[in-house]
């Protein structure tokens, strides 16, 4: 597999891909990302706060979350149980979204995450709705709110956000650091810079 892709990269006929953890290896030399050589690759992200925003569960994720937390970063959880009820309409959602916002402005950063809260049987059968609430939530921060560095982890979170921004695909920049990747999220007249981490890809 990872021959066939090196060739259709080569020949510049590769336009998608899928396969095991061994392929996703191999992907991030086929995609067209900016090269590291003679600049530092963070200068290409913008100074401003940044959201993030995380739906996985994942203990790496869940100890990156925590581990900035403990620096001062602010961190809001949200229980599963809440996103798959349609909170992010509550009261207690729009006071929590101007608390972020009010946070934002006076250019601090955020993560807003989902904390579990459900057996792993149901938050496996409810992670679809868990990630659209949280993708809710964030495009209410988002909507108005001026330019902001975003991250996401998770896919599934990812791909809800996009559908509530009208985003519809991702051009890959550069790998800012293993697995985290920056991108032009485009669709619609838009587009925003999206910083992603995808558990189990080098992307």
């Amino acid at each position: 597999m990872d021959i066939i892709g090196n060739l259709l990269g080569t020949e510049g006929l590769l336009k998608a891909s899928a396969g095991c953890a061994g392929f996703a290896r191999e992907l991030i030399s086929l995609l067209p990302l900016a090269s590291s050589e003679g600049f530092d690759i963070r200068s290409l992200i913008p100074n401003l706060p940044l959201l993030a925003i995380s739906g996985s569960l994942h203990p790496v994720s869940v100890g990156q979350i925590e581990k900035a937390a403990s620096s001062g970063i602010l961190l809001e959880k949200i229980s599963s149980t809440k996103l798959i009820n349609s909170w992010a309409d509550t009261k207690e959602a729009k006071e929590l979204v101007l608390k972020v916002r009010t946070h934002l402005k006076n250019d601090k950063s955020c993560i807003v995450c989902t904390n579990g809260g459900l057996p792993r049987e149901k938050a496996d059968a409810s992670a679809g709705k868990i990630a659209r609430g949280l993708a809710q939530f964030a495009a209410s921060i988002m909507e108005g709110q001026g330019e902001l560095n975003v991250s996401i982890f998770g896919g599934d979170t990812l791909l809800s956000l996009m559908d509530m921004l009208s985003l519809d695909h991702l051009v890959p920049l550069t790998e800012i650091e293993p697995g985290i990747v920056l991108a032009n999220a485009e669709g619609k007249g838009k587009k925003d810079d999206i910083c992603y981490q995808i558990r189990g890809l080098r992307l």
